[in-house]
């Protein structure tokens, strides 16, 4: 029973590890340097408190990163919906 269930499953397990695997790739490329960077800016305030224009230049120069990994957060469960929930209940 389980060889039969990985047969007509197979397609959509390959689906989700890679969109899981994207999902890592990206976190594992931007999150590093996004810490790095939140890091040189608060090492840059001195231990004094940073002003809110500090903390918005630091968002508008990191937007895209934050937008794209947002639009993927959201995208995902819908991908995963079109593979593997249709074919369940289809089936």
């Amino acid at each position: 029973m389980i060889w039969l269930t990985w047969q007509q499953f197979r397609a959509s397990a390959s689906m989700m590890f890679g969109a899981l695997g994207a999902v890592a790739a990206a976190l594992a490329f931007t999150g590093p340097r996004l810490s790095r960077d939140y890091a040189d800016l608060r090492g840059a305030c001195g231990g004094a408190r940073c002003g809110p224009e500090a903390f918005d230049d630091f968002f508008l120069s990191h937007l895209g990163v934050y937008l794209g990994l947002n639009a993927l957060v959201i995208a995902l469960p819908a991908v995963v919906g079109m593979f593997w929930g249709a074919p369940l209940i289809s089936r």
